[in-house]
């Protein structure tokens, strides 16, 4: 196509009536051009809303942890009880849960790595010198993170 739109315009010199020939070419260029600009501002929207959904569900984990982690310091272990899937180990965990005096622990959260609707960090619990360190894994479930596994490290 390049070549044949520089020898169209080597000839255009030569011809003075051949500027008809030169449109085609030009046309099928600006129309090429203009529907690959419009392809790519579809898919910059999708990528832009798939990005602002990610965004979204990571603020959202975020501020389940901030909650947990704000009710554990009073040492209320209600909403990390709460946010534990329904299985037999989990049941098991939320029973020791409330057992477990928070409000005398510091409790440290770590960052969480994301991948895609899964997410997991480390949680680490301290009283006076001694430290216990938890891996917990979230999923997310109808658009609500809930721990999935919570196991001592």
């Amino acid at each position: 196509m390049w070549y044949h739109l520089i020898m169209t315009c080597h000839n255009l010199k030569k011809e003075k009536s051949s500027i008809i020939h030169f449109f085609p070419p030009v046309l099928l260029l600006f129309l090429f051009l203009a529907g690959c600009a419009g392809t790519a501002g579809i898919q910059n929207a999708k990528l832009q809303n798939t990005f602002q959904n990610e965004i979204a569900t990571h603020d959202k984990l975020y501020r389940l942890l901030d909650e947990i982690q704000t009710g554990l310091a009073r040492g209320d272990s209600g909403t990390l009880r709460r946010s534990l899937t329904a299985s037999p180990k989990n049941l098991l965990i939320r029973k020791r849960l409330r057992e477990i005096p928070f409000e005398r622990l510091q409790v440290f959260l770590g960052e969480p790595e994301f991948d895609r609707d899964q997410a997991s960090l480390v949680m680490g619990l301290n009283y006076l010198t001694h430290t216990e360190y938890y891996d917990i894994r979230f999923v997310l479930k109808n658009g609500r993170w809930k721990i999935r596994d919570f196991t001592k490290k």
